[in-house]
């Protein structure tokens, strides 16, 4: 448990967050024209462009690997010695009899702040897509950073929430 959210199915959900980023890279393969906004000023008008599928593939790979690191961390949260992680409590809890739950939840974690990952950058490529919707790119306005700040308050959020969990012993 973290909090009173279940995260027991995180790696689902970040299989599955994968699944829609890929079919919205598909669609976006389909409807972006060849010319692609790539990047956007402060005021969120385009001001950088590239071509459709050197964009795609670099957000594509961009994506996968940060999809790659999270999953790379979690399989090796279990091979790591106790000394290597540092948790409140430590002692408490990698003891034998709650290393694997721990680390279990260590893991969930890393994949719910993977999911919000890989939601962000289908997000980013929803703007662009939207953005390209007349003749030329539109401005994406304050959406980026709208999409910016919620990802950061969400994974500030489950940061703190598993911090603050961790440093409650059970009686």
């Amino acid at each position: 448990m973290f909090g009173r959210v279940h995260l027991g199915s995180g790696s689902r959900a970040l299989g599955l967050s994968v699944v829609v980023f890929v079919g919205v890279v598909l669609y976006a393969a389909r409807v972006l024209p060849e010319r692609v906004a790539s990047h956007y000023d402060l005021a969120g008008r385009a001001d950088g462009f590239s071509d459709r599928g050197t964009y795609l593939a670099t957000l594509s790979g961009v994506c996968l690997a940060l999809v790659a690191l999270f999953a790379l961390v979690r399989w090796l949260l279990p091979r790591l010695p106790n000394d290597l992680i540092n948790l409140p409590h430590k002692d408490y809890w990698l003891a034998p009899d709650r290393r694997a739950a721990s680390l279990q939840r260590i893991g969930n974690c890393l994949s719910w702040i993977g999911v919000a990952t890989v939601a962000l950058m289908t997000a980013i490529l929803g703007l662009t897509i939207r953005s390209h919707r007349g003749d030329e790119p539109q401005s994406i306005g304050a959406g980026g950073w709208g999409l910016t700040s919620a990802y950061l308050v969400v994974v500030l959020a489950m940061v703190i929430a598993m911090a603050m969990s961790w440093s409650r012993r059970p009686a």
